[in-house]
């Protein structure tokens, strides 16, 4: 998905919204949580979650309690990943892409990142024959190489240097995901072309066209019965 600087959802800058999901896209979205966040006033905030329910962007989420919170919707995930960025040459993209593999096999044999990719799927305008793409939508499946008390340790260890090396951590939030984060920032490499994504949604997308790029390509399209695998070679 792809974002113009003008872009609006209730009258609030969509790119803020963006920045907004990006932040707490695994967390439940409140009203109260969009209004500090974001900075607005209870009416603006009331008015954009309205507007992103009615658009699909997100879902209410049963609770025991009076409050009420939303999650994200697989059209929810594609806007907190979507870029500003202008549509990029097949070429230009394609070297992208084979930086971002480079990257993804030192990062599995880094010792130091707590997390690793399971599952790497590429889809959307890649595959198409386009000379122009928007963005390199990726499926990604991340996992913890460590559980329990040695993944708080880990996380504790690499939020210790991350803070010793000048980054600031906002949120309780921010520094609990920091060990994941870091690892995506290393992936994308400062490029806004890269639009990660989690498999919601994507299991139940009908005629969805993917490769696989890491991971076990049987066991990726057994959680994508109505997926089309593509291959190298094959054309649109």
């Amino acid at each position: 998905m792809q974002l113009l600087s003008e872009q609006s959802i209730a009258g609030i800058s969509a790119i803020l919204i963006r920045n907004y999901l990006r932040r707490c896209g695994q967390y439940d979205i409140s009203e109260d949580q969009l209004r500090k966040a974001v900075g607005l006033s209870g009416r603006d905030a009331k008015a954009v979650l309205a507007m992103m329910l009615a658009e699909g962007y997100i879902s209410p989420k049963p609770q025991p309690s009076t409050s009420i919170v939303f999650t994200l919707t697989y059209k929810g995930f594609a806007l907190a990943n979507a870029t500003a960025a202008r549509p990029l040459l097949r070429s230009t993209a394609d070297k992208l892409l084979r930086g971002f593999m480079e990257r993804l096999t030192t990062a599995n044999e880094n010792p130091d990142f707590l997390y690793r990719t399971k599952y790497v799927l590429l889809f959307g305008s890649m595959l198409s024959d386009a000379i122009r793409v928007g963005d390199i939508d990726l499926v990604v499946e991340f996992e913890a190489k460590a559980s329990g008390e040695a993944w708080t340790t880990w996380r504790e260890t690499r939020v210790s240097l991350a803070r010793k090396a000048g980054r600031h951590f906002p949120t309780l939030a921010d520094e609990m995901n920091w060990p994941l984060m870091e690892l995506v920032l290393f992936l994308k490499n400062r490029s806004r072309a890269f639009s990660f994504h989690g498999w919601g949604g994507v299991d139940q997308l009908p005629s969805f066209r993917y490769q696989v790029l890491q991971g076990d390509g049987e066991a990726a399209h057994r959680r994508i019965p109505y997926g089309i695998r593509f291959e190298p070679g094959e054309t649109t």
